[in-house]
């Protein structure tokens, strides 16, 4: 799963992500396109278990 959020400046005060203030979408970010003013998160995805049958995150099965 990938999430954009706002970045920060390095302040440590958070980018505004507003139309208004001329900034784009924030749907539009990409990881090849970022300049700062976004975070990208993205976790890693799950990993089907055939012997168990489910899928997990991870090394190994909790």
């Amino acid at each position: 799963m990938e999430v954009i959020i706002p970045g920060l400046y390095q302040n440590d005060t958070c980018v505004v992500w507003c139309p208004m203030l001329g900034m784009g979408d924030l749907a539009d970010v990409t990881a090849e396109h970022q300049n700062g003013e976004a975070q990208i998160l993205t976790t890693r995805k799950p990993v089907w278990n055939e012997q168990v049958g489910i899928a997990y995150v991870g090394e190994g099965m909790r």
